[in-house]
């Protein structure tokens, strides 16, 4: 009987850590609470996808953390900040537009719009899910 309540405790142990380990994960993956981090993966994911050079890497990552520490503090205010995010944005691409040649610039818009497409989708299929509550009205 001891032994089953040992491993019980263990198993119970296990399982709670392993849960707390993901969702600290999660969270890291999506960056929200570090610009730094959503700033350093958007740029890496630019380079490699944009063949940047060294120099373009630097100068769109200084660009990435701006934009980054920008969006935090503007998503923050909900529907207020954004008339400022879409500002923000613009200056953006007037920015990447400078740093970019032709043909990155043309790829880095096609990004934006497959970024953009995938976030509908993960919209529309939130959309789509029924609650409990909503079966209830």
């Amino acid at each position: 009987m001891k032994k089953l309540l040992l491993l019980t405790g263990i198993l119970a142990t296990l399982s709670f850590s392993a849960s707390y380990a993901q969702q600290d994960a999660a969270a890291q993956t999506k960056g929200i609470e570090n610009p730094h981090r959503m700033a350093v993966a958007k740029t890496e994911r630019m380079a490699r996808e944009l063949e940047l050079s060294d120099e373009q890497k630097k100068a769109v990552m200084q660009i990435n953390m701006h934009e980054a520490e920008k969006m935090k503090t503007e998503s923050a205010k909900g529907d207020a900040g954004k008339a400022e995010m879409d500002r923000a944005e613009k200056e953006i691409d007037a920015r990447f537009k400078v740093i970019l040649n032709e043909k990155q610039y043309t790829k880095y818009h096609e990004m934006k719009r497959r970024n953009m497409e995938k976030k509908g989708d993960k919209k529309d299929k939130k959309a789509d899910v029924v609650t409990p509550a909503d079966e209830r009205q």
